[in-house]
């Protein structure tokens, strides 16, 4: 029996974006647009329950955080969970990838909020013309584009959007009200009322309305369309967070709890240690006794479903309080009950002020039409090969913009956001030994039956608690390694030979230089995007020296000699990483090249 990895590898031809001509009807063809044909012949009940395992684990994830990226994404709590579950099926059908996971993410709410205006209309449409862009991208063979996305800029947003997704929750955490959505405001205002905190319950009897504030700076942000007809329902909505689109029993204005601070600050606590024991639980071994493999069990159960398992814990304790009349959080108030219903995309939006065309909703959403679907595509494919690599098998990118992007169409039908590749949800997948896409089932599955019977029991999850579980998932993403690595990089780009880690021959530079400016500047991008790397790089244990006309960098790093024979633009980095990095293990620590440059004392 074949193994999982060896029955992906037949979903796609060898070679990266490099398939070879096959007739559009013959078997290889049609399982390289289905890759289920596949593996599907080769499931087994192992493989199903390995996968069933996996499945449930990515459920007790998706859900407490497709509540909370709602959040982020300014929407109601329910179109989290009507994003998290058609990802699931499409991938299981069109997926290359055993692990990856599709669905809603920090860093795509924290677009879909920027582009939408918070509107649910907009970000459904937006979801349908993403997909459509991104299937156009995939017919047509286009996925070689995001090569051209440098590395600098992926972990400089990467970096930035974590920032502001983070902070944007810390209000939530605390409990601060009337906050601005600005960042800078955001900021200031953040530490300005972080010390007035107090105890402040709350009685479960109703109150009046909040009265209406005069907001500086109101209807910034909106186009003109957007400002003149719709009006936002209440134009505050803004730059200032209500306590809830329906705030029940928690009406009245606060803007200071401790009770909503201690209760996020635990769930955080509680998150971190419960992550430190999932990474350093040992293996379970077959010899072991069974009561130790069962106690094994139960803590890598508690510690994978560990959102899951600190958001239920502070929704009995808010619902506790709630029984006492007491409420000292604030709570999410209430969920639209029971599966969205499936119909086309708003092409338009009616409301008492007058209505907003297509057209309208297009220049409204603005540039947002090209950063979605390119950023979707970007953080799917980079967490689908990071796996892939470790996993030993391959991904078809261009696959991969078909499944995201009919992902995006048919789920705007049920009323979803544009979604994208989850890395913290993949890497629970992979870590459950997910065996093949199979395992998106038990995920979209577990999502159906939350929305259809669990609905109710959101209403009491705090929002504190909501705030922790996106703070740590979105921490990882932060690199603090990499603005080291990058200066280096570009201290040694601009005085080569200084460097300790990077090491270049000046005078293969300038003849690599001459020899550019003698074919001009029209054949630079084609050839340097992705240049050949010679394998190994030099004979190991050998002395090597590269010929004058070629870039010889001399990689001091523990790892292996790259000779690059073209001139290296940008959308080269990665896949030259990508192409190096299993030479690097492959081999031994290369000699330093003689007579090339200065000793470099990472090498010794």
């Amino acid at each position: 029996m074949p193994s999982s990895v060896k029955a992906l590898g037949q979903a796609r031809p060898s070679g990266a974006g490099m398939a070879p001509q096959t007739r559009c009807c013959s078997l290889a063809a049609v399982q390289r647009r289905l890759p289920i044909l596949a593996w599907l012949p080769n499931y087994s009940l192992r493989w199903l329950k390995m996968d069933l395992v996996a499945g449930l684990s990515v459920g007790l994830t998706v859900v407490p955080q497709a509540l909370a990226y709602a959040e982020v994404a300014g929407l109601p709590p329910q179109y989290g969970l009507y994003s998290a579950f058609m990802g699931c099926f499409v991938y299981f059908f069109l997926g290359t990838s055993r692990d990856v996971t599709l669905g809603p993410t920090a860093i795509m709410s924290l677009l879909v909020s920027f582009y939408t205006f918070h509107e649910p209309a907009y970000a459904v449409l937006l979801a349908f013309l993403s997909g459509c862009i991104q299937l156009a991208m995939g017919f047509l063979h286009l996925g070689f584009l995001l090569d051209f996305i440098s590395y600098p800029v992926i972990k400089g947003f990467t970096s930035a959007a974590t920032v502001t997704i983070g902070f944007g929750q810390i209000k939530n955490l605390l409990g601060l009200q009337d906050i601005p959505r600005q960042f800078f405001l955001q900021v200031y205002q953040t530490f300005r009322k972080v010390g007035e905190i107090r105890f402040v319950a709350q009685s479960t009897r109703r109150r009046g309305g909040r009265c209406r504030q005069n907001v500086q700076g109101e209807g910034m942000r909106a186009g003109p369309p957007l400002v003149r007809l719709l009006q936002m329902k209440n134009r505050q909505e803004m730059l200032l967070e209500g306590p809830s689109r329906k705030p029940g029993r928690l009406g009245g204005r606060r803007s200071k709890r401790a009770g909503d601070a201690v209760l996020g600050l635990v769930c955080m606590l509680l998150l971190l240690v419960l992550k430190l024991m999932r990474d350093h639980v040992p293996p379970v071994h077959p010899e072991m006794p069974p009561g130790v493999r069962l106690s094994h069990g139960l803590v890598w159960t508690a510690t994978t479903g560990r959102n899951a398992l600190v958001v239920s814990f502070a929704a009995l304790i808010a619902y506790s309080f709630e029984v006492t009349g007491y409420q000292p959080f604030i709570l999410t108030g209430q969920t639209a009950e029971g599966l969205p219903p499936v119909r086309i995309p708003p092409f338009s939006v009616t409301t008492a002020n007058g209505t907003v065309s297509f057209t309208e909703m297009v220049q409204d959403m603005g540039a947002g039409l090209a950063v979605v679907p390119l950023m979707g595509l970007l953080e799917s494919i980079a967490v689908a090969k990071s796996f892939a690599s470790q996993g030993g098998y391959r991904v078809d990118s261009n696959q991969e913009l078909l499944a995201i992007g009919l992902t995006n169409v048919l789920g705007s039908l049920v009323s979803s956001y544009p979604v994208t590749g989850s890395f913290g949800r993949t890497a629970v997948n992979a870590q459950s030994g997910v065996c093949t896409p199979a395992g998106g089932l038990v995920t979209g599955v577990l999502v159906l039956l939350s929305l259809d019977y669990l609905t109710s029991l959101f209403y009491y999850i705090p929002k504190s608690a909501l705030a922790a579980v996106i703070i740590m998932a979105v921490a990882p993403l932060f690199d603090t390694r990499v603005f080291g690595t990058l200066w280096r990089v570009k201290s040694a780009v601009r005085h080569p030979g200084r460097d300790p880690g990077v090491c270049a021959d000046p005078a293969a530079l300038r003849g690599q230089t001459q020899d550019a400016g003698v074919r001009g500047p029209g054949a630079g991008p084609a050839a340097g995007q992705r240049p050949a790397v010679p394998r190994g790089g030099g004979p190991p244990g050998g002395d090597h020296h590269p010929g004058p006309g070629s870039i010889a960098p001399a990689l001091c790093h523990p790892g292996v000699l790259a000779r690059l024979q073209r001139r290296l633009h940008r959308g080269a980095g990665a896949r030259g990483a990508a192409g190096g990095l299993p030479q690097a293990r492959r081999h031994p620590r290369p000699r330093r090249p003689a007579g090339s440059c200065p000793p470099c004392p990472a090498v010794r």
